[in-house]
């Protein structure tokens, strides 16, 4: 992907000044891109690294310029100096390498420690992400016959998959 990004005017909405040649285009109501947000503000990045909204940086996800960035146009991305990285683990794997002198490392001191940490962000992505809608009032999936008993249902998966992110469904987990 990075050619991809390389290759891209830094153009769109907005003066070209405002965006910074390190990026990350995310809005703030993201769970994704929160896990990128807490390495950046942790590490104390924030100087280093912008964070904008595709809206204002491109007009949306599906503009050229954004999908320059991110070929799915989907969030986050970032754009690290023309190397254009979209997912947040692998966003957050890049930062983590790469100022691994800054701040908290952000890496599991052993390797059981870090397999929990990998099972937790693997049970986001796979299983939290999918149902996170019953948490909101407005889901449409959740309206009429039936919609009641669903998010019931999906408020008790997201409860199980919690408890087996943190490992205490996981026989022998803390």
């Amino acid at each position: 992907m990075a050619s991809v990004c390389r290759g891209r005017a830094r153009s769109g909405r907005g003066p070209a000044a405002v965006r910074a040649a390190n990026t990350l285009y995310d809005v703030p109501v993201s769970n994704n891109g929160a896990r990128c947000r807490i390495v950046i503000y942790g590490k104390g990045l924030e100087d280093q690294i912008a964070i904008q909204t595709p809206s204002d940086a491109f007009g949306g996800l599906k503009e050229p310029g954004y999908l320059a960035v991110n070929p799915q146009g989907k969030m986050p991305a970032l754009d690290f100096g023309g190397l254009c990285l979209a997912e947040s683990e692998t966003i957050n794997e890049f930062l983590v390498d790469k100022f691994s002198d800054v701040g908290p490392s952000f890496v599991a001191a052993t390797p059981e420690l870090r397999a929990k940490s990998r099972l937790a962000s693997r049970v986001h992505d796979m299983y939290l992400t999918t149902i996170q809608g019953c948490m909101y009032k407005g889901a449409p999936v959740y309206e009429g016959d039936g919609g009641a008993a669903l998010r019931a249902e999906h408020i008790k998966q997201l409860d199980y998959q919690l408890d087996v992110s943190t490992c205490s469904a996981v026989p022998g987990g803390d």
